[in-house]
């Protein structure tokens, strides 16, 4: 693994567990056994590296959700592995980080959003119409609201306004959301499936 990414690794797992403001290059540096003057002649400042690792860990969770859809054995089944994976990253990371994102790096915070939102739409939109020629959800939804529903209601999950961290387990308002919206769509025989899976 090259220097560049190694950084990306370390610092990226430092942001998600102690929060933004308080992971500094010193930190980063310091995990590595590297001088932070090496980070420096990487990124800029910690605002590029930040932006960096955004990218570098939406290519990977791009790239294994692909995977995911590919390998799955219905629809259903993909979700339920989405709901799994995305539980079990999201109880991996500090509530410091979302609202340090929001309140400190707003711009990217947006960006990241839309990014999001632009990527998750077209992988959503081919399981949902799959889920309907397989009869596992309704043949009588709007694939198009749906998708973009479900896509706003995870900019929800992360709202610190909404759900303060302090009260809500991130994992449990996405299994919330999840479970429910899919119970909302499923055909009977997706209903008997997500029992099955998830209860």
């Amino acid at each position: 693994m090259d220097v560049r990414k190694r950084i990306l690794t370390e610092a990226t797992h430092l942001f998600f567990q102690y929060g933004i403001k308080n992971t500094t290059m010193d930190d980063i540096a310091d995990k590595l056994g590297i001088s932070k003057r090496t980070i420096y002649e990487t990124f800029k400042d910690k605002n590029e590296l930040l932006i960096s690792c955004f990218e570098e860990y939406s290519n990977e969770r791009y790239k294994a959700n692909e995977v995911i859809i590919k390998d799955s054995q219905n629809p259903l089944t993909a979700i339920c592995l989405f709901i799994q994976d995305g539980a079990s990253m999201l109880n991996l990371l500090s509530p410091a980080f979302f609202s340090d994102l929001k309140k400190y790096h707003y711009e990217l915070w947006i960006q990241a959003s839309r990014q999001q939102t632009e990527r998750n739409y077209n992988p959503a939109y081919r399981l949902l119409r799959k889920g309907i020629n397989e009869g596992i959800f309704r043949k009588d939804i709007n694939i198009d609201i749906v998708v973009k529903l479900i896509l706003e209601q995870m900019k929800i999950l992360i709202d610190s306004d909404v759900f303060p961290p302090d009260k809500y387990k991130q994992s449990d308002i996405f299994k919330n959301i999840v479970i429910n919206f899919i119970r909302g769509i499923a055909a009977n025989r997706g209903i008997k499936l997500t029992i099955s899976k998830i209860n």
